[in-house]
């Protein structure tokens, strides 16, 4: 089943391909990663190293936050966070790296052994959501 995504929100996630991951460490710290985000209208998605601070963190705590904010600021913030469970897939998955190339071109040598995580979108907070800023959460199943 597919969530509404309010018209504004999915402008967000379509245009602005870099934001911010947070996870929390073993000692209960707090981390936060930039990295570029892909969306394909349910999820966004990424490519990390499995030895990566944050990718060993999700892997440990998967209850991830990530925000996603516009730039251009001359009608006010305008923002998406999603709160939810992340996947981490082992290796590069063909559909992410097929949007990778049309959005970003050639995968960074970096990432050539990097695992795929997907994050869902779920459900919009409709009390905390407002004047552009859009809250999801996703609860697992």
């Amino acid at each position: 089943m597919m969530n509404k995504i309010p018209q504004a929100a999915d402008k967000i996630l379509r245009q602005n391909h870099v934001g911010v991951l947070a996870t929390v460490g073993s000692d209960g710290s707090p981390w936060a990663t930039p990295l570029h985000f892909l969306y394909n209208g349910e999820q966004i998605a990424w490519f990390s190293p499995a030895d990566c601070v944050h990718s060993h963190n999700a892997r440990q705590q998967p209850k991830v936050s990530v925000a996603l904010f516009s730039p251009d600021e001359r009608n006010g913030l305008r923002g998406v966070y999603i709160t939810g469970v992340v996947q981490e897939l082992q290796g590069l998955q063909q559909q992410e790296l097929q949007q990778w190339q049309e959005c970003y071109g050639p995968l960074p040598s970096n990432l050539q052994q990097a695992n795929t995580y997907r994050l869902p979108i779920g459900q919009v907070d409709a009390k905390k959501s407002t004047n552009g800023l859009w809250y999801f959460t996703h609860k697992s199943q």
